[in-house]
């Protein structure tokens, strides 16, 4: 029994993030296009929405839906200022090149929040000086 109430549970919270992502992405995607195309963009939305510093986009090579989605997320990179890395995936890729991407992509987020809290400080100590 107790299973099966966790079962249920994990099933409504599951729809209830689906409907979520749909509605996220409806401005920018209006109907699903086949593979998790809409998923891409209404969690991306989603993410922006709540802040994060960036968004990773991991995709196999020659999927026509999410070379949509790639698409539209960079005109929402453009739009909302938010640093986006693909990773694009074959039978060739490689762990290591994949790794080193993610690492400089982590470490070109901090330097990035690095620098807006200190521009975010400048702002603060001219208004003081100002007042």
């Amino acid at each position: 029994m107790h299973r099966l109430f966790f079962r249920i549970l994990w099933a409504i919270l599951s729809c209830v993030m689906v409907v979520a992502m749909l509605s996220a992405a409806k401005p920018y995607l209006p109907r699903p296009i086949g593979g998790f195309a809409v998923e891409t963009i209404g969690a991306g939305r989603q993410f922006i929405q709540k802040n994060f510093d960036g968004l990773i986009q991991v995709y196999p090579l020659s999927c026509m839906p999410e070379i949509v989605a790639d698409g539209i997320l960079s005109g929402m990179q453009q739009e909302y200022n938010m640093p986006v890395l693909r990773l694009i995936i074959d039978e060739h890729s490689g762990r290591a090149g994949n790794q080193t991407r993610i690492e400089a992509f982590a470490d070109m987020l901090k330097q990035r929040k690095k620098m807006n809290g200190e521009k975010q400080k400048t702002k603060e100590n001219n208004r003081r000086e100002s007042a």
